[in-house]
């Protein structure tokens, strides 16, 4: 069987490619023979090199154009291992960044207003990212929040200023809690993945009481999980205040910023006052120790919720659709009896 090369046709490693472009070259001139007869034959034996313009290609983008957005997500962090990147692992983070390039369609690093353990939820976490893209924020809405999985869900969108930073403009974080205090399992309440099972009787005035010593700027050394590398050990806690409703406690916990696993030992510690283990004065003992052997075990992670994340409305771009809903972006001085409700 006889083989052949129309003009601008090469034959490399057997197969026949033809470079990119050849003025020579016209859409009607095709290969014909006994080798080309079907059109299967034709894609295996002819290859084509792709334009610089393809749609596989790279795209470049202008960064004198960046734009500066703030989004707030929600998730359930039962299947996530954390917010963070990590190599194999599915993260909160990767999820996010992935979609994100497939709209956007350029490379990209997602910033979380902090990092959760595995198994920790989120309300309404704020995160920033930088791009080029011209949509308006209620387009991106929608384009990204459609590809996303079950178990996350876009709040939000905002423009915020240029050098706009999730972790480092944020102005505090509430976190919360709970634990669902019955003999039975919270299988009823559909609680089993958001609340932590004690079947203890919890006494939630000697919590509340206990609660009442991490109010201030303290260093949490001994309420900071192992691995913690932190220089500054020091942190304020705003409000801390423990509550129970019907069955359910539950522990807000509202700082300007914490420590690895400082919530979830701090909700330990005072499970620990509830049976009686610890004394409410037990916990301003334990703070001025700085000794993590001395304070209680670290709480179970699917009980915690990220609740929101403050930042300060300055550094975002008015919005009328902001304005028109301003329980989306916690600007005011924080309110116990509003949050309970």
């Amino acid at each position: 069987m006889r083989s052949f090369i129309l003009p601008g046709w090469v034959a490399r490693s057997g197969v026949l490619d033809r470079p990119w472009p050849d003025p020579d070259y016209h859409s009607h001139a095709r290969p014909t023979g006994p080798l080309l007869r079907t059109r299967a034959t034709r894609r295996r034996i002819l290859t084509r090199a792709k334009p610089p313009h393809s749609r596989g290609a790279a795209r470049r983008y202008d960064t004198a154009l960046m734009r500066t957005f703030l989004m707030r997500i929600a998730f359930d962090g039962t299947d996530f291992h954390g917010f963070q990147n990590q190599p194999g692992l599915r993260t909160v983070q990767s999820v996010m960044e992935d979609q994100l390039r497939r709209v956007l369609r350029h490379p990209l690093e997602l910033i979380g207003s902090g990092r959760t353990d595995a198994g920790v939820h989120a309300a309404a976490m704020g995160t920033s990212f930088t791009s080029t893209t011209p949509l308006p924020p209620d387009k991106l809405i929608h384009a990204i929040g459609s590809r996303l999985p079950e178990d996350v869900g876009l709040l939000d969108i905002r423009e915020a200023a240029p050098d706009f930073h999730a972790r480092k403009d944020a102005i505090c974080k509430l976190y919360q809690y709970r634990i669902f205090n019955s003999r039975t399992r919270p299988v009823a309440e559909f609680a089993q993945r958001y609340a932590f099972h004690c079947w203890r009787r919890l006494d939630v005035e000697r919590m509340a009481e206990a609660a009442k010593a991490f109010i201030g700027a303290h260093d949490f050394t001994s309420f900071a999980g192992a691995g913690c590398m932190r220089e500054n050990m020091v942190r304020t806690i705003l409000h801390c205040h423990v509550e129970r409703q019907f069955n359910e406690i539950r522990i807000n916990v509202l700082g300007e910023g914490f420590l690895y696993q400082q919530v979830r030992i701090m909700a330990g510690t005072l499970m620990e006052v509830g049976v009686g283990r610890f004394s409410p004065e037990d916990v301003g003992r334990i703070i001025a120790s700085r000794d993590r052997k001395q304070a209680g075990p670290t709480a179970q992670p699917h009980g915690l919720c990220l609740r929101w994340v403050r930042y300060p409305v300055e550094r975002l771009v008015p919005s009328a659709a902001a304005a028109e809903d301003s329980s989306l972006w916690p600007v005011s001085s924080w309110d116990a009896k509003a949050e309970r409700r």
